[in-house]
């Protein structure tokens, strides 16, 4: 998970550069708060649904539903002046097929060891840009249960945003895994139109 939020980092510093290199010279940063623009922790707590896409086989039209109950502070850094957040959440993951469902909980205190059942949410305020962007990394799954056997790798952004006010959609992509009786199935969701999961706020 270590290098993951590494490679993260560094992700997001070359889109960041990116945005300042467009918006540098049309605009002069008055900003003396860098991190005005990054969203309360809490903007997730709630109930988030969503259903998968019909179109991506072999798990089309599960619903999926995330309820966080509480976000930590994990971490604050700053690379040139960028100040960048990360949040570490609890709460439960349940996945329902209609005809079952299978539910497993997240907690912050689950990183960085093992490594897994956490959701991250980490903003990167740009500061000359006057934009935030945004990830968050989904990773839940069994530890223990190996039949049927579930793994969740999803994430979010980068998403960009000039507001205050956060979104109450998210788009996933990733990939979906269970085995049944020794019979991998997966299901691939790339960052593309129609083939993402959305999940509403409720």
């Amino acid at each position: 998970m270590q290098t993951h939020l590494k490679i993260k980092l560094i992700k997001q510093v070359i889109i960041g550069i990116g945005i300042i290199l467009l918006s540098a010279g049309c605009a002069k940063d008055d900003n003396n708060d860098p991190s005005k623009l990054i969203w309360d922790e809490d903007w997730l707590t709630g109930t988030w649904e969503g259903t998968t896409p019909a179109s991506v086989q072999p798990f089309g039209g599960k619903k999926i539903k995330i309820v966080f109950t509480k976000g930590h502070h994990y971490q604050t850094d700053s690379v040139q002046g960028n100040v960048i957040k990360t949040y570490f959440y609890d709460g439960t993951f349940t996945w329902d097929t209609g005809s079952g469902s299978w539910s497993g909980s997240f907690k912050a205190s689950n990183y960085p060891d093992p490594g897994m059942n956490t959701i991250d949410w980490q903003s990167t305020h740009m500061t000359l840009a006057k934009t935030t962007m945004n990830i968050m990394s989904i990773r839940i799954g069994d530890e223990e249960q190996t039949d049927p056997w579930h793994s969740f790798d999803l994430d979010w952004g980068p998403f960009v945003s000039s507001s205050t006010k956060p979104p109450t959609t998210i788009e996933l992509y990733g990939d979906i895994e269970i085995e049944t009786g020794g019979e991998l199935e997966r299901a691939d969701y790339p960052p593309s139109t129609n083939t993402m999961i959305k999940l509403t706020k409720k």
